[in-house]
């Protein structure tokens, strides 16, 4: 079963409030109907890709499952040798 998922840029007035560097590349992640256990696995997910989660909102939909929210980002920065 597939997962509805919205992914967008966050918009750069949203960084002072989640107190984002703006050397950031920062991104709201919305996930439906997922279960809780969902909810701290996908958290897990993005952390081990180098994410650095910034925010989170998890809301109660239909059938005991959630709607969540992540603030979310990585470093835009890279580094040579």
């Amino acid at each position: 079963m597939t997962k509805k998922v919205d992914k967008s840029p966050l918009d750069f007035e949203s960084y002072a409030k989640y107190e984002i560097p703006h050397e950031y590349m920062a991104f709201t992640i919305q996930f439906f109907d997922v279960s809780q256990m969902e909810c701290d696995d996908l958290e897990y997910d993005y952390y081990r890709q180098g994410f650095k989660i910034f925010h989170t909102e998890i809301e109660r939909s239909s059938g005991g499952l959630f709607n969540y929210k992540m603030i979310i980002a990585k470093s835009a920065m890279t580094f040579q040798k």
